[in-house]
């Protein structure tokens, strides 16, 4: 209960990160925002992901590598433990375990949680994690933004999703940290560094 306080405060806080001049029209600066997201083709993210579903409970390092529809995520316990290796597409995925036993799907959710007991909204969360609406999904989407543009609350796949602090990336703004809740699972990532590369 301490660490969802302490989230809570620090995503109130999320205005304080904004840039110093406000648009003249949120919504065009959102639709212009939306627009150069889209371009990011390529990105790196490294952070922190918790996880906890029902009265289970998971604490991780990540580390996620974007190119295009391909994705590589890294996920590890503390100092390393229990690692597991996600990668692929939306529509094709491997999964690796630590002892490099290797396992395919179509789903990388049902992947991740069928041999890790993990869930985590991976499709969904590629496009969240850069504080964007799927765009697959924009027919059941509902948004909040702030006074710059940005979006603060999302409402998409039947998943809530709260982001907070912003950080400038090569003259981008991209969340640091996001809190996603559907029923009883809530998750929390904080982003410690973000890697933007050439498309």
């Amino acid at each position: 209960m301490r660490l969802a306080a302490v989230f809570a405060v620090l995503l109130g806080l999320a205005g304080c990160a904004g840039p110093a001049v406000k648009p003249a029209d949120r919504h065009q600066a959102w639709e212009a925002r939306q627009q150069s997201l889209a371009r990011l083709s390529q990105w790196r993210m490294s952070g922190r992901v918790s996880i906890v579903r029902g009265s289970e409970s998971w604490h991780l390092n990540v580390r996620w590598r974007q190119a295009g529809d391909r994705f590589d995520i890294f996920l590890s316990g503390p100092f390393g433990a229990g690692q597991a290796r996600l990668a692929g597409t939306a529509e094709q995925v491997m999964l690796y375990d630590s002892e490099q036993r290797s396992y395919t799907a179509s789903s990388p959710e049902r992947l991740l949680y069928d041999h890790t007991g993990i869930y985590m909204p991976v499709s969904g969360l590629r496009y969240w994690v850069l504080g964007l609406p799927d765009p697959g999904k924009n027919h059941d989407r509902e948004v909040v933004l702030d006074d710059y543009g940005r979006l603060t609350e999302l409402r998409q796949r039947d998943w809530q999703v709260s982001l907070g602090e912003y950080v400038e990336v090569d003259q981008v703004q991209l969340p640091e940290r996001l809190e996603i809740r559907r029923n009883d699972v809530t998750v929390r990532l904080v982003v410690d560094d973000w890697r933007l590369m050439p498309g």
